[in-house]
């Protein structure tokens, strides 16, 4: 059971490349009604292309959502499971670093305005704001 909170789906970057195929970096933001004051941006693993319910599995026995996070995840800037995105240069970087830097500068914004404060700055990755990963092989920073 999850704790009471708000459920945002939103896109960026939406365009589409030469051959018509469409990409967009898919994310979910969810805001508890009892926000901790902290921020979880959760991984999606392998090659990503799904956005998987922010509920911050990974993070302990219950979900990180229930301990009063602000939980954000994306697809990484592409659909599908597969490496087909790989022919897009564009999306290779997406799927790389930038869809996250992206993610979770807006979802920074969304929770500012949401609660009318601020993430308080850190300089320790671990302090405030906490990006996991479900994947061994990660490449994904914590923001």
């Amino acid at each position: 059971m999850l704790a009471a909170h708000c459920r945002l789906i939103g896109k960026a970057e939406q365009r589409t490349v030469v051959d018509q195929k469409s990409y967009t970096i898919g994310f979910e933001l969810r805001l508890p009604a009892s926000w901790n004051g902290r921020f979880l941006f959760q991984g999606g693993g392998g090659n990503d292309g799904v956005v998987r319910p922010a509920v911050g599995p990974q993070a302990s026995i219950d979900y990180a959502l229930n301990k009063g996070f602000a939980v954000v995840t994306t697809d990484a800037g592409h659909q599908g499971t597969d490496a087909l995105f790989g022919y897009d240069s564009l999306a290779r970087i997406d799927h790389a670093y930038r869809s996250y830097d992206i993610v979770a500068t807006k979802a920074k914004a969304l929770i500012k305005s949401h609660y009318e404060q601020a993430i308080p700055s850190c300089l320790i990755l671990h302090k405030q704001s906490i990006r996991l990963s479900q994947s061994k092989h990660s490449n994904e920073l914590g923001r």
